[in-house]
């Protein structure tokens, strides 16, 4: 049986926008979020860009996530995410 669950999150951050949005890309997050360790898949560089896909693991789950949406002069990002057997989201960050 599937369900389906929507989740809103607001968190308000200290800090001039073109410090802190930089903490919510696959590199930002290493810093501050423990166990973090994207593997980037394509492009092989690290840069965030619309497109990107990368896997991510915790425990026994491996998420994949892509980049659908990137517009870092606006500081908004959207990422889709899969969790194969268990959760497929969204994560907006604006």
């Amino acid at each position: 049986m599937t369900s389906h669950l929507e989740r809103c999150h607001s968190i308000v951050l200290s800090g001039p926008v073109d410090r802190v949005f930089p903490l919510f890309s696959p590199i930002g997050e290493t810093l501050w979020v423990e166990g973090w360790d994207p593997e980037f898949l394509h492009p092989q560089g690290r840069e965030t860009e619309q497109g990107m896909v990368f896997r991510t693991a915790h425990g026994d789950e491996t998420t994949l996530w892509a980049c659908a949406d990137w517009d870092p002069v606006g500081h908004r990002v959207r990422y889709v995410r899969v969790t194969p057997d268990s959760r497929f989201g969204f994560v907006e960050v604006a």
